[in-house]
């Protein structure tokens, strides 16, 4: 890809992580306010305020080059696999499409094979974490 492509990549790549960082934000705060178990909450809803900003740098030092996306990428699979293994929220299924689909805004089939080689074993680790 050339610089602009990605810079384009990384756009859009950018725009929707921070609205699935956001979202866990967002979600933590709601499930703190009705009485959740708040230090778990209370942790991913620091965790997801740390990826923020780190995607806010990454994405305004990186942009246009590859390591950019990749950057944005970890940072949100991280807060995502947080949030999963601490919290019990129905909602984690659907973050993990987002996380699967921005990849795909790279056209490297190795990204979507990493994403999968992480998200799949933090389903699995949640699954056993239920029974």
């Amino acid at each position: 890809m050339t610089e602009k492509q990605y810079k384009k990549a990384d756009a859009m790549v950018y725009a929707t992580l921070m609205v699935v960082m956001v979202g866990i934000f967002l979600n933590m705060l709601g499930m703190i306010s009705s009485g959740g178990n708040s230090t778990s909450m209370l942790l991913v809803a620091a965790i997801s305020i740390i990826g923020v900003i780190a995607t806010i740098i990454g994405y305004k030092k990186l942009s246009g080059q590859r390591s950019c996306g990749i950057f944005m990428s970890v940072v949100a699979t991280i807060v995502w696999a947080v949030m999963v293994l601490l919290v019990d929220a129905q909602f984690f299924y659907m973050l993990a499409a987002a996380l699967f689909i921005v990849q795909m805004a790279y056209l490297e089939k190795k990204r979507i094979i990493v994403s999968a080689v992480v998200i799949v074993p933090v389903f699995a680790v949640r699954s056993m974490m239920l029974a």
